[in-house]
């Protein structure tokens, strides 16, 4: 049962009968027959007075269900609008962490080109190490080889023959020539320049 109708309910049974100013009037006028003009000035007074208690109450009852119907359609807006606040707010939070679960499913696929990248450099980077450690093995049996023949292909040293006295064969030997103190000062001072760079 709405309240309205509870409300509804209790004015009709708190108002008056609506025989009973009909049945009070004739009272009245019968008391005319019996008493003077006064009783029944009084008598209808009182009914005039019932009457207008019960418009004024049938007028209050109507604004009261008026204003129940308002209060019960406030709240069903406020209830609507309550919802629909949810419901979006739900949608953000939703289309949030969907995005946030993309972005993470990417960041895991990066990080995976990342690594197999970076397993590659690794990969080619011992190839190019194995590369280098044979390059120095063949510059280490090669070079002291180059250096000597060349050294000895130059006028740094030099084939000096001297003739014997007897009818013997004239013998041979190595000189250094005068000037191989320039080989090397030049080749270290050289060798400080080249050096320097990766020094500093």
């Amino acid at each position: 049962m709405s309240i309205c109708g509870f409300v509804t309910g209790v004015a009709s049974s708190t108002r008056l009968s609506p025989t009973f100013p009909a049945r009070r009037s004739f009272e009245c006028r019968h008391a005319i027959k019996k008493y003077d003009l006064t009783v029944f000035a009084k008598c209808d007074s009182s009914v005039g007075a019932l009457d207008w208690y019960n418009s004024q109450l049938d007028i209050s009852q109507l604004g009261v269900c008026r204003l129940l119907r308002n209060a019960e359609a406030v709240g069903e807006t406020l209830l609507c609008i309550f919802t629909y606040r949810n419901e979006e707010a739900t949608r953000i939070a939703t289309n949030a962490i969907h995005d946030n679960g993309r972005l993470l499913a990417e960041l895991a696929t990066l990080s995976n080109q990342s690594t197999d990248a970076v397993s590659r450099l690794t990969m080619k980077t011992q190839k190019d190490s194995r590369a280098m450690k044979v390059l120095t093995v063949v510059a280490a049996l090669y070079l002291p080889a180059t250096l000597m023949a060349t050294i000895f292909s130059s006028n740094l040293v030099q084939l000096i023959r001297t003739q014997s006295g007897n009818s013997g064969p004239d013998k041979e030997h190595f000189a250094v020539a005068p000037d191989f103190w320039m080989f090397p000062t030049f080749t270290s001072v050289l060798m400080i320049l080249t050096l320097s760079p990766v020094w500093l």
